[in-house]
């Protein structure tokens, strides 16, 4: 049985460069669409911000959000290409943002913590701190799942509030720029498998091979759960040293790195015949 490939893609710092670009991925994004394999966005973005990416690049897949604690589903579940953007909404937890919010401000008050997130911020503050403009930083602050927070406390402190929060079933994921609370047993890689599985009940006689390409530490779970993974280099990265089966390391960063390299590998494993 011929296997299909699905690949899981990461956007900041990989398939976006710093200016939120797609543009030097092109060439590879091209061969992907030729060769008819899905590929699902999987970030730790909103749905509202993964949407317009998913719309630019005209992608009809289910979308992977707030570092699996979001999947955005098409509508009809066709998994293919398809007239229809809009999604349902499915959370990977009962703990919405409204509750997480709840729970790490009374610890915050209990434990009088110094941290402030999205949430205690006007959308004025959020544009300062993420160099996003008014349109951006809006639907950057439309979360459903997860709260990004800035930790100005000791570490000491911060081991604590872990801890508390692994109480109400919470835990931390560090990003670029803050520290997302989220439930906890929820990540990139749970998020992966939930939408393979998608495809798998869609199309049960289909033999599936994931592929997963990501920058940072909150795309290990991701990397852990596929079949073949790509970390694409950055500038001061402490992951360069990361080991796992079938991981490749990119020599170019972004977008460059991104397009180089599955370019490589589509070109070395992909028989054309297998998506016709």
């Amino acid at each position: 049985m011929s296997k299909k490939f699905i690949i899981f893609t990461d956007l900041d710092s990989t398939l976006l460069d710093e200016n939120y670009s797609w543009k030097e991925a092109i060439p590879a994004l091209e061969k992907i669409n030729k060769l008819k394999i899905p590929l699902i966005l999987n970030s730790s973005k909103t749905i509202c911000e993964i949407e317009e990416i998913r719309n630019e690049l005209n992608l009809f897949y289910p979308v992977i959000a707030e570092n699996g604690a979001v999947v955005g589903i098409p509508d009809k579940i066709k998994l293919k290409s398809s007239s229809s953007t809009s999604l349902d909404i499915s959370l990977s937890s009962s703990l919405n943002r409204d509750k997480i919010i709840k729970i790490i401000k009374s610890i915050r008050k209990r434990n009088k913590y110094k941290f402030e997130g999205f949430s205690d911020w006007s959308i004025k503050q959020i544009m300062m701190l993420t160099d996003l403009n008014n349109s951006e930083a809006c639907k950057a602050n439309k979360r459903v799942a997860t709260e990004p927070i800035q930790w100005f406390d000791s570490d000491e402190n911060l081991k604590q509030f872990i801890e508390e929060l692994s109480s109400y079933k919470l835990t931390c994921v560090q990003g670029g720029r803050f520290i997302h609370i989220m439930p906890d047993m929820v990540d990139k890689g749970t998020g992966l498998i939930n939408v393979l599985n998608l495809f798998k009940n869609r199309y049960p006689k289909e033999n599936f091979s994931t592929i997963s390409l990501g920058d940072s530490f909150n795309d290990i779970p991701m990397f852990k759960k596929s079949n073949f993974s790509f970390l694409i280099s950055k500038l001061n990265s402490n992951l360069t040293n990361l080991k796992f089966p079938n991981l490749i390391v990119s020599k170019k960063y972004g977008p460059r790195g991104w397009n180089e390299e599955l370019l490589k590998f589509l070109d070395k494993r992909i028989n054309y015949e297998m998506a016709v």
